[in-house]
């Protein structure tokens, strides 16, 4: 692993997570979920992460996975995991993350899809 210099000549690791020292040894990801609806669903609360299975359990209503064949809007919220609090997530407003058998205005694609 290779090192950088930064902050007045503090040797630091250049992965991704820093040194514990510095950085309070905390692991971080960014934990996506999606949910299926055909208007935009509230600001997601709760859910929690497990560092040592590498599974999460979203908030009700929500998935970790997109779905493979939506019938409506499909939605998605981001969260950043921090290891040291893995339950206090603050997510996203949803957004629109893709679409099936959705009208769309005008535009170059126009119709329905």
């Amino acid at each position: 692993m290779t090192t950088d210099t930064f902050f007045g000549g503090v040797s630091q690791s250049a992965g991704l997570y820093g040194t514990p020292s510095t950085y309070g040894g905390g692991q971080y990801l960014e934990w996506f979920i999606f949910q299926v609806s055909p208007t935009q669903p509230a600001t997601p609360t709760g859910g929690s992460w497990d560092f040592t299975s590498n599974i999460g359990t979203p908030p009700t209503g929500w998935s970790s996975t997109a779905p493979p064949a939506p019938t409506s809007l499909v939605w998605v919220s981001i969260a950043l995991v921090n290891s040291k609090a893995p339950s206090l997530l603050t997510w996203s407003t949803p957004g629109q993350f893709a679409f099936s058998g959705a009208s769309i205005p005008g535009g170059i694609y126009g119709g329905t899809f």
